[in-house]
């Protein structure tokens, strides 16, 4: 699996079922543009953008049987601008309990004064778009993006929180952990505090 430009330099994903078998372009129709990011079995995860996005990337889940079908999983609140599955988290960390979920990202529109838009972590706790948790909201509000970059077996998140300058392009990190107490049973409102872990600043 993996994600190669065309020639027309537009993305695809592309995926191999094995060493002997040929390329399978994953691009099914409606979309100028897909991407791949992890794949389970027969389901791949990535994002797509073209005429069934309506132009934005979405976060998507595409087939290795089927290269035409294809699920938005992309959160239905309009606030969200774009989104992209980034890594599955399998069935022993899922933090649902549920045999896979899904980390990754989403962009929201940018403050007022910045010139770029905003980045929240994300989680999809099945493989529908109904399952999209926005992690920004569990980070202290002084801290405007974050991402999450991996899981452990417990279902704990890991990854960061950032704020960009909009004067001087500066970006200060800070990282960030996601601690889930009891995976099995997790209902929204207990699904993660935030522990921030500031960095000693460099000498």
């Amino acid at each position: 699996m993996k994600t190669a430009e065309d020639q027309n330099f537009l993305f695809t994903a592309v995926y191999w079922p094995d060493a002997e078998s040929t390329a399978v372009r994953i691009r099914p129709a409606g979309f100028d543009e897909t991407t791949a990011s992890d794949v389970r079995g027969e389901i791949i995860f990535g994002d797509g953008s073209g005429a069934n996005t309506h132009g934005p990337r979405h976060a998507m889940i595409f087939s290795t049987t089927d290269s035409s079908a294809y699920t938005d999983i992309h959160p239905t609140d309009p606030r969200y601008l774009g989104s992209f599955a980034k890594r599955i988290i399998d069935s022993a960390d899922s933090v649902s309990g549920s045999n896979v979920s899904v980390i990754g990202t989403v962009s929201l529109v940018a403050l007022p004064g910045s010139d770029s838009n905003l980045q929240h972590a994300a989680l999809w706790t099945d493989i529908t778009s109904s399952s999209f948790v926005d992690l920004q909201q569990f980070v202290p509000a002084q801290w405007e993006n974050s991402a999450v970059t991996s899981a452990d077996a417990a279902g704990n998140l890991y990854g960061y929180a950032f704020n960009v300058d909009p004067a001087t392009g500066a970006t200060t990190f800070l990282a960030a952990t996601w601690t889930v107490p009891e995976p099995a049973t997790l209902s929204l409102h207990e699904l993660a505090t935030v522990v921030l872990i500031r960095r000693r600043p460099s000498r």
